[in-house]
């Protein structure tokens, strides 16, 4: 297996079965938010032609939001973990 994007979800979920399925599910879950957005889908593509930049830093801007999210969710979770030992 030489790509990294199978070699990563490999690693997440090794039964191949389960794998599909979660995956499956996954992008049915992306689509339907995507769908939210039909106008921006819409123009994405001449966004990506004509504001590659700007289309960058909003993909990089979520990133970086749904990191520090999973972070402070993470945190607040083991601070009610060891308040409950």
């Amino acid at each position: 297996m030489t790509c990294k994007t199978c070699w990563y979800w490999k690693s997440v979920w090794p039964n191949e079965t389960e794998r599909r399925r979660l995956l499956q599910q996954n992008r049915e879950r992306i689509q339907r938010f995507r769908d939210q957005f039909a106008e921006f889908t819409a123009v994405q593509p001449t966004l990506m032609e004509t504001l590659p930049v700007v289309l960058t830093k909003l993909y990089s801007d979520c990133q970086v939001f749904a990191e520090s999210e999973i972070r402070l969710t993470l945190e607040r979770f083991n601070k009610e973990s060891n308040a409950r030992r």
